[in-house]
C-alpha cells in the first residue's frame, strides 16, 4: 500500500513538471514583438506601418499601354506610374516602334496582326503578370487612318479591337478609335506639360507644342490673358488670329 502511494505521488509530480514545461514553452512565444492588437484597435500610425510592410513594391505602381497608330508606323508606349499622395508620377516608360503604319494594310487588314501582336508581346514582358487584367490598353489612330475611306479604316480598327480583346489586358470597344486632329493636338499639349511638371498647380506657366507628323501637323498653346484679348478681335483686324489648337493636314 505504501509503495502504491509513492508510485502515485511520483507519477503526479512527473505530470506536474510536464505541464509546467508545456506552459513555459507555450507562453514564451508570445513576447512583446509577437503580440498584436486587432486591426480596429490599433493606432492609426501602426495600421499605416503594417500596410506598408505587408504591401510589395509592385502595389505602388500603376501601368498603362498606349498605341499610337500614325501614318508611317505604329508605336507602343508602356507607362509605369508611381502613386505619391494619391497623385500619379511617371516613373518609367518603355517604347517600341514598328513600320509601316496601319494604313498600309488597308486592302488586307489581317496582315496588320503580326505587328500588333509584336507590340503586345513587348507589353506582356514589361507589365508584371499580376497587373495585366488591371492595365488598360488603348490605340489611337491619327492622320493615316483619317485619310482612308471609312469602311477600310473601320475594318482595320475592328481587327485591332479583336486582338486587344484576346489579350490579357483591360480593353473595351472604345479602346480602339481614330483621334480627331484637334484632340491629337490637345492631348499632346497636356502630355508635354505633364511631363515637364508645368501643370502642377492652376495658373502655372505652360509651354506650346508643335507636332510635325507624317500626315498632319498640330500647333497647340495656351494663350495668355493679354494675348487672348487680341485673339477676340475679328480676323480681318488681326492677321495673327489663330485658335488655341490648330491642325494642318
Amino acid at each position: 500500500m505504501k509503495r502504491s502511494k509513492l508510485a502515485f505521488l511520483f507519477l503526479f509530480l512527473v505530470l506536474l513538471m510536464v505541464y509546467i514545461l508545456f506552459l513555459k514553452h507555450h507562453y514564451s512565444s508570445f513576447g512583446p514583438s509577437s503580440f498584436r492588437l486587432p486591426p480596429h484597435l490599433q493606432p492609426a500610425s501602426d495600421r499605416t506601418k503594417a500596410t506598408r510592410s505587408n504591401s510589395s513594391d509592385g502595389d505602388r505602381y500603376l501601368y498603362g499601354i498606349m498605341f499610337d497608330a500614325g501614318s508611317t508606323g505604329t508605336r507602343v508606349h508602356i507607362f509605369r506610374f508611381q502613386m505619391e499622395n494619391e497623385a500619379p508620377r511617371l516613373d518609367h516608360e518603355t517604347f517600341r516602334a514598328i513600320k509601316p503604319g496601319l494604313s498600309a494594310y488597308a486592302d488586307d487588314p489581317q496582315k496588320c496582326s503580326a505587328g500588333i501582336m509584336e507590340l503586345l508581346d513587348v507589353a506582356r514582358s514589361t507589365v508584371p503578370p499580376s497587373k495585366w487584367t488591371r492595365t488598360p490598353v488603348v490605340l489611337k489612330a491619327t492622320a493615316g487612318l483619317r485619310m482612308l475611306p471609312g469602311e477600310k479604316a473601320n475594318k482595320l480598327l475592328d481587327r485591332v479591337r479583336a486582338l486587344f480583346q484576346n489579350s490579357p489586358f483591360q480593353s473595351r470597344d472604345d479602346s480602339v478609335s481614330i483621334m480627331e486632329g484637334t484632340d491629337e493636338g490637345i492631348s499632346a499639349w497636356i502630355t508635354i506639360n505633364f511631363l515637364t511638371g508645368r501643370r502642377s498647380f492652376p495658373g502655372s506657366p505652360t509651354v506650346g507644342m508643335l507636332d510635325l507628323g507624317g500626315g498632319s501637323t498640330q500647333i497647340t498653346f495656351s494663350p495668355r490673358d493679354e494675348v487672348r484679348k487680341v485673339l477676340r478681335r475679328p480676323a480681318e483686324q488681326n492677321p495673327l488670329c489663330v485658335p488655341s489648337a490648330t491642325r494642318v493636314s
